[in-house]
């Protein structure tokens, strides 16, 4: 049986291109969603290894639990098990992060066709934006692992007043992170100096800190999943977290990124990039 043909209600205008960067992540999830969803594996691809290492983080740590209660090991020995064992996931956690960042240039370069109202071959695209940036993304990802690591290993200093112990974690969320990730959307945009993408992450971070920290608590939001204490639940919260959230959450922060560029960079530095991608009210074509 034939299907039915859908059609608009009426012919696309010029009144429907987007003029701002939040009508155009409407407009391209609108209009673009097969991209989208296909990011969506993308992500789940990207994020296979740590779901893997927190497979295997659970089983082991179920056996040594079994193991402690049949010899009736002491708490504070147990303790101590557990903060070793903890760090040594963290630890092969690291390369993990690196992969997931490198999955992350290929997402990027695709949201970033995307939000300049390019053409996206998906594959292609995905492949250019790993051969590109890829080196770039996943030594982040490794420098993100390890101030995660050395975060975890503050915090199973259980001498350490409690404060002290929370305050490197917050640090890496609040100011570590949203920088990185300026930097990292600098590095797609510009081909600039590395000082000068380090100077222009924090000085944007520090004139945008709000919406930054918005972002940067998005992606944290991977600590809390893994405080969950049930596997399958932590499993499947992992999984949506790839399917529903990492594509929208990516394609914000480059729009993001990009209005803040808009508003700081590409005025002065690169005036014909002013609005790229988006529809310009005083012209009859869309800017590219």
């Amino acid at each position: 049986m034939k299907r039915k043909m859908r059609y608009a209600s009426r012919d696309f205008s010029w009144q429907d291109l987007p003029t701002t960067r939040r009508a155009e992540f409407v407009f391209l999830w609108k209009n673009r969603r097969n991209t989208m969803f296909a990011l969506s594996g993308l992500a789940l691809l990207a994020l296979l290894p740590l779901l893997l290492v927190m497979a295997f983080r659970m089983f082991n740590l179920a056996a040594l639990e079994a193991s402690w209660e049949s010899a009736n090991t002491s708490a504070e020995a147990v303790a101590q098990e557990r903060a070793r064992f903890t760090l040594a996931y963290n630890l092969f956690d690291v390369p993990c992060f690196a992969f997931l960042f490198l999955g992350f240039a290929a997402i990027f370069w695709i949201v970033r066709q995307l939000s300049f109202n390019e053409p996206v071959f998906f594959w292609m695209d995905a492949w250019q934006g790993i051969k590109k940036d890829g080196a770039t993304f996943a030594f982040a990802g490794f420098v993100y692992g390890i101030v995660r690591f050395l975060c975890a290993w503050v915090n199973e200093m259980s001498s350490l007043y409690w404060l002290v112990r929370v305050l490197p974690f917050a640090l890496a969320v609040d100011f570590f992170l949203p920088a990185l990730l300026f930097l990292l959307t600098l590095h797609l945009t510009y081909q600039i100096s590395w000082g000068e993408m380090f100077k222009g992450s924090f000085a944007l971070f520090f004139h945008h800190a709000g919406y930054a920290l918005l972002f940067a608590w998005g992606i944290a939001a991977w600590e809390a999943i893994t405080l969950i204490p049930f596997f399958s639940v932590r499993l499947l919260a992992l999984i949506l977290e790839a399917i529903l959230f990492l594509p929208s959450w990516s394609l914000g922060w480059m729009l993001f990124s990009l209005s803040c560029f808009d508003r700081d960079i590409n005025p002065i530095s690169c005036p014909a990039d002013v609005r790229r991608g988006l529809y310009v009210a005083s012209h009859e074509t869309p800017r590219r």
